[in-house]
């Protein structure tokens, strides 16, 4: 009989040893999936609005600009006195202090294919260098002028949003 009640007390606790490693397991992988989950949801907004943007120190200067009516010519000299190079910049006009410039097809002399509002330095503009950039103007009368680098980076155009400069004629 003795031995009975030992049987039966051994496979009773058994039974619970495997309950509760079934309890904890289940808890477990609870926990896993509420942390996973946690995480994610956490960095979620990060993902969606990540924005490539151009590293500190990435600056370029517009020395001089020169408005010649007559010839429908701007002349640009622009220098990059940043830290890192640059491969062009985009650029738009306007004929009122008092408004963002809106026209943005001016062309560079010689045109370069495709860069209407835009000039890609070939080669890159190194730190410290400086160039100067002859635009056809199309019968505009520019008072303002915009200027923002940009780098490219795998194979895309990254404007440097912290860097626009304005420069009134």
């Amino acid at each position: 009989m003795l031995k009975q009640i030992n049987n039966h007390l051994n496979k009773s606790n058994k039974k619970a040893l495997s309950v509760i490693v079934s309890y904890v397991l289940v808890i477990s992988i609870g926990i896993t999936i509420a942390l996973i989950s946690y995480s994610f949801i956490k960095n979620y907004p990060n993902i969606l609005n990540e924005k490539e943007d151009c590293k500190d120190g990435t600056s370029l200067i517009l020395e001089s600009a020169v408005f010649d009516a007559e010839n429908d010519k701007l002349i640009v000299n622009v220098k990059n006195n940043g830290l890192f190079n640059i491969n062009g910049f985009l650029i738009s006009v306007g004929d009122d202090e008092n408004k963002a410039p809106e026209i943005n097809d001016l062309k560079s002399i010689p045109e370069q294919p495709a860069t209407k509002g835009a000039y890609n330095f070939l080669p890159v503009l190194n730190p410290g260098d400086s160039k100067e950039i002859t635009f056809d103007t199309e019968d505009y009368d520019i008072k303002v002028i915009n200027i923002q680098p940009f780098i490219n980076k795998d194979n895309k155009r990254i404007i440097c949003s912290e860097s626009l400069i304005r420069y009134e004629l």
